[in-house]
């Protein structure tokens, strides 16, 4: 591989710019990572979305079976 290509800053431009939702979340359902395809398909910005539950996106009706399946 190329020495002066930086394998570890294209991974994370590719994560962040991906017009597919890719997100994070920790062990307890908290959102760490939210990228540009995530705003684009969820609508709320990154800033919106670090930070809290993953009941931001899920349905109400789901949340019960998501959070058993989660734990």
């Amino acid at each position: 591989m190329n020495s002066e290509f930086d394998f570890d800053r294209f991974c994370r431009t590719l994560v962040r710019r991906a017009p597919d939702a890719v997100i994070y979340a920790d062990d307890e359902g908290v959102i760490r990572f939210w990228n540009a395809g995530a705003e684009r398909i969820f609508g709320f910005s990154e800033a919106e979305a670090i930070g809290k539950s993953l009941d931001l996106i899920i349905p109400e009706d789901l949340r019960d079976r998501h959070w058993s399946g989660f734990r």
